[in-house]
């Protein structure tokens, strides 16, 4: 029987700015930027040795946000010396794919065992659905911290573009994901082995494992710093 199925994507995008003169020496800026996606319908596997989905994949899809955001300042002590700071931020949830998806217990077939293989010379994957698990979040944000003074001068009659900045950037990820009721994996005729404490058991039609509860559930983040200075040297009017 051949079932239509059919996937739709759309990503908006808005951005605004917004820049003021404080004063004549003191420029001020910010910026934001929306982008979310959203996506309606799934497709199903084209593994040909994994039946059908019978879960509904119209109904599956989910809702991606995105966005970011920009600010800045730049101000002129001098006429030659000038600080500036910029400071940025990033949010993405990954989760554009939980929306539809099953709460019944997951029972998977990775491979028959010998028996089978003896027959037709290969393991099919068999499955009750295309999918259990659900991404609950999956959110990535960065912070980033710029720092920059500038300086103009000349020495022995060249001119010199003195540059010194500082950089902080933060990154993190959250992640939520599990299997609701359990994932069964199920391995027909084969022996179940662990260390040296349980070798080759079985049972009457092999063994199978059950995984509960939260699948995955973490959080990690990472910061790196930099520092740089740097001269432009005008050696001549047009060499540099």
């Amino acid at each position: 029987m051949l079932r239509h199925s059919s996937r739709n994507r759309k990503r908006h995008y808005s951005v605004g700015r917004l820049d003021y003169a404080a004063t004549s020496k003191l420029q001020i800026y910010g910026s934001y930027l929306w982008s979310p996606e959203s996506v309606w319908g799934s497709l199903p596997t084209r593994d040909p040795r994994i039946p059908a989905p019978t879960n509904d994949l119209s109904i599956q899809g989910g809702y991606t946000p995105s966005q970011a955001v920009n600010t800045g300042a730049t101000y002129s002590v001098t006429p030659n010396f000038i600080l500036s700071a910029r400071y940025g931020y990033k949010y993405l949830n990954d989760k554009g794919s939980n929306y539809g998806i099953p709460n019944g217990s997951l029972y998977r077939l990775p491979g028959i065992g010998s028996d089978w293989r003896a027959h037709s010379g290969r393991a099919p994957a068999l499955r009750t659905s295309a999918t259990r698990s659900k991404t609950i979040r999956d959110m990535t944000t960065r912070h980033n911290v710029y720092l920059d003074g500038t300086y103009i001068t000349r020495l022995f009659g060249q001119q010199h573009t003195f540059k010194v900045g500082y950089a902080l950037n933060r990154v993190g990820n959250d992640v939520l994901a599990d299997y609701p009721n359990g994932n069964f994996l199920i391995y027909w005729n084969d022996a179940f082995t662990r260390g040296s404490f349980t070798t080759n058991q079985k049972g009457t039609y092999g063994y199978y494992t059950w995984e509960d509860g939260v699948k995955n559930n973490s959080q990690v983040h990472g910061r790196n710093q930099g520092f740089y200075i740097q001269d432009q040297w005008r050696v001549h009017p047009r060499v540099t």
